[in-house]
């Protein structure tokens, strides 16, 4: 992930009644329907490595998930599926998921390795589709945070290998196969392959700027991708006051209630638990780590999916 690191505070409490839509969710109020927007979060400290969690934790943790909708994305490193035992946590957590009858997303990260190791990342993605098609996942998103790769490719040749990924990974996986793009990604470029042949059935990004520019690129990406256009990750780097870091600009609602205005299918949150210890601290994650506790952002989405 790349995380700002400007501090100061622009929590808003109070609905926008300015956006072109009467599907406003104001602070803890009214919801108007109908909802077209499923919000899900996104387990990924947990998943890739970072975090220990007990069977029990783990029951909690889809437990709460479940509550803010059908769905859950678990991150995990391909390259770490085996040799740092990636596998079994990932799998527990599908099986729990399953039994709640949640939609399960794996996203297989790819960390910018060297060229030399790209075969060896499209192996491992292979092996871990299978994995996934044995354990009922729904679907995959193969490829995620290739943009680290643009240091040696061009953006045309990462969309092209993305798009050859995602095909060659579906003679393992039955289930949809697609990719999350990187926030500094050229959306352009992904634009000028929308009719190719191998363009998946929908394409997810990665939402990480400015409010007005958070704005601007879902707009652009609706006018490129119609439908097909969803949000992988999306947040705000939030404290148990409400408070978030400027360089963010607006809150934490006022995207959500952008996202909903504009009727993107889904979206995910990141990310359920962040590595910090001090509740105090301005950090991604929906609940504390060290008090257990939930974020305004999370009663924000509770919010909404309870009405």
């Amino acid at each position: 992930m790349m995380l700002c690191s400007t501090l100061g505070s622009c929590f808003l409490s109070e609905g926008y009644s300015n956006l072109s839509t009467s599907k406003i969710l104001y602070s803890y109020g009214t919801v108007f329907t109908p909802k077209n927007t499923t919000f899900g979060v996104i387990v990924y400290h947990e998943t890739m490595g970072y975090r220990y969690t007990s069977d029990s934790e783990k029951q909690t943790i889809v437990n709460r998930l479940k509550q803010i909708g059908n769905r859950i994305v678990l991150y995990t490193q391909p390259e770490g599926w085996i040799s740092w035992d990636l596998k079994t946590d990932v799998l527990r957590f599908t099986q729990l998921a399953k039994a709640q009858r949640m939609r399960v997303v794996w996203a297989l990260r790819d960390e910018g390795l060297p060229d030399t190791h790209w075969i060896d990342y499209r192996n491992w993605t292979f092996t871990i589709a299978q994995d996934a098609q044995a354990a009922g996942v729904d679907e995959l998103w193969v490829g995620v945070e290739m943009g680290f790769r643009l240091d040696s490719w061009a953006q045309a040749q990462l969309v092209n290998n993305t798009l050859q990924l995602i095909v060659d990974t579906k003679q393992y996986f039955s289930g949809v196969v697609t990719t999350e793009c990187s926030w500094w990604e050229e959306m352009d470029a992904w634009g000028r392959a929308v009719n190719d042949t191998r363009f998946p059935s929908k394409l997810f990004f990665s939402m990480y700027d400015p409010y007005d520019v958070f704005t601007s690129r879902i707009d652009l990406g609706l006018s490129y991708f119609g439908s097909k256009f969803r949000i992988g990750e999306w947040g705000t780097n939030m404290d148990l006051a409400g408070q978030e870091k400027i360089t963010f600009g607006q809150g934490f609602q006022a995207r959500m209630n952008y996202i909903i205005s504009k009727n993107i299918t889904e979206a995910y949150t990141f990310d359920y638990k962040e590595l910090d210890n001090d509740p105090s601290q301005q950090t991604f994650g929906l609940w504390t780590l060290s008090t257990d506790q939930p974020k305004p952002s999370w009663n924000m989405l509770l919010q909404y999916s309870s009405t």
